[in-house]
């Protein structure tokens, strides 16, 4: 592993001796082994939205404003519940939006 497989890449500090922090130009071939704070990126999972999130939910003529209340995992997919429904990552750009923006895009190819 190189401190770029990390995910404190962008912010480790040249205390830790692990890389060139004004430049980047140096990577451990060991880092893994080297820094105590060493994360693999390749563990990480990034959810397109938080708890506390609003996203849009559309019917074909309304868009509805939801807050993210829970996230779970269940069976390799992931759950969100709102207070009036529950949905899967299936449904994020098909009728569950994160922007008002793209709620409404889909509301007009709809009516058209």
């Amino acid at each position: 592993m190189t401190c770029k497989d990390c995910i404190h890449y962008k912010v480790c500090s040249k205390n830790d001796k692990t890389t060139d922090y004004y430049g980047k130009k140096f990577a451990c071939g060991n880092v893994d082994d080297l820094c105590k704070y060493f994360k693999e990126k390749s563990h990480i999972i990034e959810f397109p939205c938080k708890v506390g999130d609003i996203v849009y939910e559309t019917d074909g003529i309304r868009i509805y404003e939801l807050t993210i209340l829970d996230i779970s995992l269940h069976k390799n997919k992931l759950y969100y519940e709102t207070k009036n429904i529950d949905f899967d990552d299936d449904a994020i750009g098909k009728s569950i939006f994160l922007t008002r923006q793209e709620a409404e895009a889909k509301l007009k190819e709809l009516k058209k």
